[in-house]
């Protein structure tokens, strides 16, 4: 069970059954369901180790906003140790000084900003406008949707050996909540006169959707790893696909040339985000003889598993392993409870929240499955190695220049022959190129799209 086998599942039954192309009513179905699909299969076929759900936004009053703006941002789920979105902050101030934007409210970290919630937003949309939404969306739907529908799960099934629980019945429910959601977006956008919508991780279809009806561009700037298997963006020949954004903001060249995009979706190199920067200049104090193993949650007991085997069979290795932020430091405890064994005296443990390229740029070796953190890594010039977990197919285009190598943990459980092979990458800019200029960056963001 690989993601590769998955991926090639995906894009079969996408040609078989013209999925791209469905359309009930006014609804291109397809985009609201690849992602909640693809992660269904991955977690039911035992390819990836199960999520644990978001935290739910509690009720908060949704504030009133007076006046206009040209530009709205929604910042990233996650924050840095200062409480701040990294990758949406340096858009906010460079509109500052002239437009400053409409800052949306997005998870835990804002409910009490004052912002406008996004949550509370779709909550009240729905409350609103979904009786609205069943009087458009019912009177379109024929038995042959749901035929098609069943058809496409029974292959999922099939070929998998698995029972798709929560996406069986024919997600009505979510053609509904996407109709009364994108209608409660499009007002919205379409009362303050927002221009363009910078959205950090644009998986919310129903606000894109909005607000391209409303006239608005979408940009989604870069905030994690890209490739051509990525179950929001890839779609590979495609040359247009409903509910994506307009453009994205990359950090170098490579993520335009190996992220599978449609056609239509355009790209803009703005250079590599600060915090690599900062760090960059941390490398002069790199560790020799010190491995920092980049955990991440769909591999938390599998990936540590490997530590523990680096651990033991190299001590003079000093080994590092930063949990993910979506990790509970209990659980690498827990299983070591599991395994009936203490923790190794040259494995140590880095703090949740800790900064992952402060501790990239100190490292010598770099071990990670598909994280984001090991092209940083590469950036930052350390000796990656990727293990092969479900996932590590979304690096092939960086092992075939050279710039990491891949471990079979099954094979090499102590690493030793990739620790050997590992190499410092000969061009880190093709990934992260010198960031674009402050007055550049201004033009790009304000850029018309015909520009």
């Amino acid at each position: 069970m690989t993601v590769d086998r998955l991926w090639r599942a995906l894009t079969h039954i996408e040609q078989r059954e013209d999925l791209l192309n469905w359309r009930i009513g006014n609804v291109y179905l397809w985009p609201l369901v690849r992602m909640r699909l693809y992660r269904e299969i991955a977690e039911s076929a035992g390819i990836f180790e199960r999520l644990p759900e978001r935290p739910e936004i509690p009720q908060v009053p949704l504030k009133h906003i007076q006046g206009r703006s040209e530009f709205a941002v929604v910042p990233f789920l996650r924050r840095n140790l200062a409480g701040e979105d990294q990758f949406s902050q340096p858009i906010v101030d460079a509109l500052a000084g002239t437009a400053a934007p409409l800052i949306f409210g997005m998870g835990e970290h804002d409910i009490d900003s004052g912002r406008l919630q996004v949550e509370q937003l779709e909550r009240e949309f729905l409350r609103r406008y979904r009786t609205l939404a069943k009087l458009r969306v019912l009177p379109s739907l024929r038995r042959h949707h749901e035929l098609k529908w069943q058809r496409v799960i029974a292959y999922f099934e099939s070929e998998f050996g698995i029972a798709l629980k929560s996406n069986r019945v024919f997600p009505r429910w979510l053609l509904v909540n996407f109709v009364a959601q994108r209608h409660g977006w499009f007002r919205l956008f379409a009362s303050l006169g927002v221009r363009k919508v910078f959205v950090v991780n644009a998986w919310k279809r129903a606000m894109i959707a909005g607000a391209q009806k409303a006239g608005a561009i979408v940009v989604e700037p870069q905030h994690g790893l890209l490739s051509d298997m990525h179950p929001l963006l890839s779609f590979e020949g495609a040359q247009e696909v409903a509910y994506l954004p307009d453009e994205l903001l990359v950090w170098g060249r490579y993520w335009a040339e190996n992220s599978a995009l449609p056609r239509k979706l355009r790209t803009t190199v703005i250079g590599e985000p600060s915090n690599l920067t900062r760090a960059r200049e941390l490398t002069s104090v790199r560790q020799p003889h010190t491995a920092l193993f980049v955990s991440q949650a769909q591999h938390t007991t599998r990936l540590f598993e490997t530590a523990l085997h680096v651990a033991d069979s190299n001590p003079n290795l000093h080994v590092t392993v930063k949990p993910h932020p979506q990790e509970d430091r209990e659980q690498f405890t827990e299983h070591l409870r599991e395994l009936g064994r203490s923790k190794p005296a040259n494995l140590h443990f880095a703090e949740r929240d800790s900064a992952a390229t402060t501790l990239i740029a100190q490292s010598e070796y770099v071990i990670g499955v598909y994280s984001m953190a090991l092209v940083e890594a590469v950036g930052l010039g350390a000796k990656v190695i990727a293990v092969q977990l479900p996932g590590w197919e979304n690096l092939t285009a960086i092992a075939d220049r050279g710039d990491l190598v891949f471990a079979d943990p099954a094979t090499d459980v102590d690493l030793s022959r990739a620790l050997a092979a590992a190499r410092v990458a000969s061009d880190p800019s093709y990934y992260f190129s010198k960031p674009v200029s402050q007055a550049e960056l201004i033009q790009i963001l304000k850029a018309a799209p015909t520009e």
